[in-house]
């Protein structure tokens, strides 16, 4: 039995495949959560600077991932500061090493290779500057 008019205006029958389907609502964008940026501090520039000497510090798999290297068990660990080290490398005091010095570090469970970071000319320069100031 198949109503072809409705009995009220705001009653209409569910199952009549005559009923005009609603509208779609349009999809929203999720916002991305964003950090704050944060203020430039010398100190922490100087201890990566430290870790670039020492070789402890990466670029991961051709990706823009800047990673601590741990020696002793080969393990890859995110950087927190890596806003400081992208801007470093973006004004020249530091540059990733050579091919002949990537190293495979274990990132979770599996293995990636890591290319260490190293200072330029002008970045031990930086650091033999920085080096030298004693704090007041």
């Amino acid at each position: 039995m198949r109503r072809t008019t409705p009995t009220n205006i705001h009653q209409v029958d569910l199952f009549d495949p005559d009923t005009p389907a609603p509208p779609a609502p349009e999809p929203t964008p999720i916002p991305r959560r964003r950090r704050p940026p944060r203020t430039p501090n010398p100190k922490a520039a100087q201890e990566i600077l430290d870790f670039a000497t020492t070789g402890r510090l990466g670029v991961l798999d051709d990706s823009d991932r800047i990673v601590a290297i741990n020696r002793d068990d080969d393990r890859a660990r995110e950087v927190p500061d890596s806003d400081t080290v992208h801007a470093l490398i973006a004004s020249g005091y530091l540059e990733p090493g050579p091919n002949r010095d990537v190293v495979d570090a274990r990132w979770g469970i599996t293995r990636k290779p890591v290319t260490p970071l190293r200072l330029t000319k002008t970045g031990r320069a930086l650091l033999g500057r920085w080096a030298a100031l004693k704090p007041i």
